[in-house]
């Protein structure tokens, strides 16, 4: 379901190069909660939520990420996801990490709510507004 264009370990990341870009672009580093998503966002996210970017890269870390900011999505507020590829759209979109697409269409199936494409050229990206 997550597709086969990365292995394992092949999007992980540090913490110091979390830092080091921030730093980088003169940017106020964020609040860092080191860990896997499962682990980290129950009780890292504030109570409310007015805007969301996920960039999870896979169905289970989009698919957790979802499960926690939802409910504290504030009514009209917006949740961007990165990597959301829909090749019936657009068939040249950048579509390697299929699962972020699966994702968020298995958890908006029996919500009102519904993914809004964004054409960003090969890049891809859409959103949905909180009922």
């Amino acid at each position: 379901m997550d597709g086969a264009s990365y292995r394992e370990g092949d999007l992980a990341t540090s913490e110091e190069v979390l830092v080091h870009n921030f730093k980088l672009h003169g940017l106020r580093l964020p609040i860092i909660h080191k860990g896997w998503f499962k682990d980290t966002l129950a009780d890292g996210l504030p109570k409310k939520i007015s805007f969301a970017y996920l960039d999870g890269d896979l169905y289970d870390s989009i698919m957790i990420s979802l499960e926690n900011v939802y409910p504290r999505l504030s009514k009209g507020g917006i949740c961007l996801v990165d990597d959301y590829c829909d090749t019936e759209i657009n068939p040249d979109g950048w579509n390697y990490l299929p699962g972020v697409k699966k994702a968020c269409d298995d958890f908006l199936c029996d919500k009102p709510e519904q993914m809004s494409y964004i054409y960003s050229a090969a890049f891809t990206h859409a959103f949905f507004r909180k009922h």
